[in-house]
């Protein structure tokens, strides 16, 4: 009997599906699709929202 399959292992499966389309369709190196997934696994990790506006950048270019 196989055991049932969990959100990691669907998420892992679609994971796969959509880094080979992306490899093909712009023709990326595996380079490029480790250092893309390890940002972003940083980014959760260490909980940064890249939507959320960084106020302190924009007070550096306005004094420029």
């Amino acid at each position: 009997m196989s055991k049932p399959r969990t959100a990691a292992d669907k998420f892992r499966e679609e994971l796969d599906t959509r880094i080979k389309w992306w490899e093909t369709e712009f023709d990326l190196d595996h380079f490029s699709v480790v250092g893309v997934l390890m940002d972003a696994a940083v980014d959760i990790l260490f909980g940064f929202d890249p939507d959320e506006d960084d106020d302190e950048d924009d007070e550096d270019d306005e004094d420029e």
